[in-house]
């Protein structure tokens, strides 16, 4: 067999890849123990890594153990909302059953795509678990996992050998919190799924009390089973085409003492089998006073293409039949239809991040189903009722033998069935709505004043009203459809969901727009702001400030150059100044009509004076400009006492901006903004283009010592009239 090429930074596809993927996860001087001897079989092309205490105490990974414990009890106290039943929420399998264990999902913000894993066993479908949303922004657990697993990332890797892809894709992570005390295991099972791809490893974290994992040849293939101890902190790395050879399990503790009286167990090291003896001894003890044992296990993994329903799609949001869990684009996966209870339900879980008033969805008392009324009504309303009314009297169409000869009961149901079918075309036209209502807040500001963000209040509320109705009409509609026993039909249970997936989309939205309101106030805490106003796209020059060029570069490119932004600089003058490695060249806009040139960003800093966030296809845009209080020269000693703090106001800065772009591309529903070049395998991020106006940092030190100088004789003549007017 060839030997594997390097993919990265792009992918991991060699053993080269791998060792800078755990760098980038563990971080540089860890121990890594390359695994291979330990797979089923040899394969040159599957990879096991293992790194002691990769992410235990005191490391970046270690923050995210509280993190397990925490989702599992959000999830619990959201689904106790509308269910005795709190802990179904959480739980997988039952304790007779070959799975059951504790965990919750999480993906990467304003990302919806939940996966069900083989390791689940055979859970009831329609399980809670299944129905809880997943985007880490509606769950506090989630904002904060996000936040650790994002920062730890971007200070681990290695800046030689390339900015690693996994920075801006989608992660997915699945939380398990588990307790050897209670029996929880998982059975045998591959993490593969429809929305992940090879080239993407998937990484293991352990903490608290020690585990096994049994490593067994996929079916059809042979080979030996073999184990694999881990320790709290320990992290395993599993990559290439590890899910498609080799399965893996975690016994229960109970399991373990046959383990060791295998041939599996003669190949372990001796730390390893202390480890296995001292929980057996602990079960054999039954366990500690507390009658627990907790351990905590976090797999990260990453999602390389999208379902249709989720806002991260490359393409354009279409209707068309769609289950509870709609495969990706390009998947042969075959989605299982739900009930619309379950549908629902889903619907009605959002996270209490989540402004009650404003996002909460689905909420309320079950109100009547405001549908049209049939002509069948019509014909069976009594007479006298009619005659009372202001309409025209209907004049009954011929029926035919069969219908006459129907019994009321049966024509009752006709009726039913009639409204039931009319009210699903009034739901399956909700996707029209998607484009118009989101316009609603590509109108709004994005870093407006307090002001501001006041007087849209209103265009939110009409909004959230909008939803709120749907959610109610969907309520009405379930109730029809479980009293005619046709809550599984797929045409309607099809109807239902496009519907709730196009609300979730909607609700996914508003909870970013409010998240970005939140890094806006924090900016405004460090006394800054974007000045923010409606501009042609089409200008290239700014009659003010001449010197400033306008050029276009992807969301990503300018994600990239904000993290080499000169937080010193920012602080002492307020400007947005990037050390953008040089020099390179960007596309800039030309002043003459319909042409293009090249120009080239300077090494010595490069001013940004303005960000026109907005879809290049659109004519208007949002022309965006950083203001920060105080940085007039006045007070310059006191800002060198205080420069410990530019660290935290340059991350505000980037924190905006960037959350400016995403939110961006969330709300371009139909895809129109994306560059018809890219390919469908680049993120979003890469797909997306920016005006920036930018100019060498040397020109905008000299605008503004031009600046000083024609207003120090206006300030000077200013000064002696006010001291003329005091004398007496």
């Amino acid at each position: 067999m060839a030997e594997p090429v390097d993919l990265w930074p792009h992918g991991v596809a060699s053993k080269s890849d791998m060792e800078n993927f755990t760098v980038m996860m563990c971080g540089q001087g860890r121990e890594v123990i390359d695994y291979s001897s330990r797979l089923p079989f040899l394969s040159a092309d599957s990879f096991f890594f293992f790194v002691p205490g990769g992410c235990a105490e005191g490391t970046p990974l270690a923050n995210l153990q509280p993190c397990v414990p925490e989702l599992v009890a959000e999830l619990q106290k959201l689904h106790g909302r509308t269910s005795t039943k709190p802990e179904k929420a959480v739980v997988t399998g039952a304790s007779a059953s070959a799975s059951f264990f504790l965990s919750g999902q999480l993906s990467r913000e304003c990302c919806n795509c939940r996966i069900n894993f083989g390791g689940e066993g055979r859970s009831k479908r329609g399980n809670p678990k299944e129905l809880l949303p997943v985007d880490c922004q509606q769950l506090g657990t989630g904002r904060k996992y996000s936040k650790i697993l994002q920062k730890g990332m971007a200070g681990n890797y290695i800046q030689d050998e390339g900015r690693p892809v996994y920075l801006e894709k989608h992660w997915h992570a699945l939380l398990n919190d588990n307790d050897h005390a209670h029996g929880h295991r998982i059975s045998a099972h591959s993490d593969a799924s429809a929305s992940y791809r090879w080239q993407d490893p998937i990484t293991s974290l352990s903490w608290g009390a020690s585990g096994v994992l049994v490593l067994s040849p996929a079916p059809k293939l042979g080979g030996r089973r073999s184990l694999v101890v881990t320790r709290g902190g320990d992290v395993s790395i599993m990559g290439g085409h590890f899910q498609e050879k080799y399965h893996h399990a975690v016994p229960p503790v109970e399991h373990w003492p046959g383990l060791l009286d295998t041939e599996m167990g003669q190949d372990l090291q001796q730390w390893e089998v202390d480890a296995m003896l001292t929980e057996i001894g602990l079960m054999r003890a039954k366990f500690p006073p507390d009658g627990t044992r907790p351990r905590q296990n976090s797999t990260i993994r990453w999602h390389h293409n999208h379902y249709s329903s989720c806002p991260q799609r490359s393409k354009g949001l279409t209707s068309g039949a769609a289950g509870t869990k709609v495969p990706p684009q390009g998947s042969s996966e075959v989605s299982e239809q739900s009930s619309v209870a379950n549908i629902r339900q889903q619907f009605e879980n959002v996270g209490p991040g989540v402004p009650q008033l404003i996002f909460k969805l689905g909420t309320g008392p079950i109100s009547a189903c405001p549908v049209r009324v049939s002509e069948a009504a019509v014909r069976d309303t009594p007479r006298s009722e009619a005659a009372d009314s202001d309409t025209p009297e209907v004049r009954e169409a011929p029926r035919s033998e069969a219908a006459v000869s129907k019994t009321p009961e049966a024509r009752a149901a006709d009726i039913k069935r009639d409204t039931a079918l009319q009210f699903a075309e009034v739901l399956g036209g909700v996707y029209d709505a998607v484009t118009f209502l989101t316009s609603l807040l590509e109108t709004s500001c994005f870093t407006g004043t307090q002001t501001e963000w006041v007087s849209e209040k209103l265009s939110f509320q009409r909004f959230n009203g909008f939803v709120e109705q749907m959610a109610e009409n969907l309520r009405g509609f379930e109730k029809v459809l479980c009293e005619l026993e046709l809550d599984s039909d797929d045409h309607f249970s099809d109807i239902y969901s496009e519907s709730v997936q196009t609300l979730q989309c909607l609700q996914i939205t508003l909870s970013d727009r409010l998240v970005l309101r939140e890094y806006v106030k924090r900016l405004a805490e460090h006394g800054a702001h974007f000045y923010e106003e409606k501009a042609i796209n089409a200008i290239t020059k700014n009659t003010n400030n001449s010197w400033l060029t306008k050029i276009v570069v992807s969301h990503r490119t300018f994600a990239r150059w904000l993290e080499s932004l000169d937080a010193e600089c920012l602080w002492l003058t307020g400007d947005i100044v990037l050390k953008v490695p040089g020099p390179c060249r960007v596309t800039c806009v030309s002043k003459i009509h319909g042409g293009r040139e090249v120009f080239i960003v300077p090494e010595g800093g490069l001013y940004v004076g303005f960000i026109d966030v907005g879809l290049l296809t659109d004519d208007i845009t949002r022309h965006m400009h950083l203001r920060v209080d105080g940085r007039d020269g006045s007070n310059t000693e006191r800002l060198e006492q205080n420069k410990n703090l530019a660290p935290a106001l340059a991350e505000q800065v980037t924190d905006v901006l960037v959350k400016c772009l995403s939110h961006l591309r969330l709300l371009d529903f139909t895809r129109t903004g994306k560059k018809e070049d890219s390919l469908e395998e680049d993120p979003l991020a890469a797909a997306y283009d920016v005006y920036v106006w930018v100019g060498p940092w040397s020109d905008r030190q000299a605008y503004l010592t031009k600046k000083r100088r024609e207003a120090a004789p206006h300030a000077a003549s200013a000064k002696c009239q006010r001291q003329t007017k005091q004398r007496p």
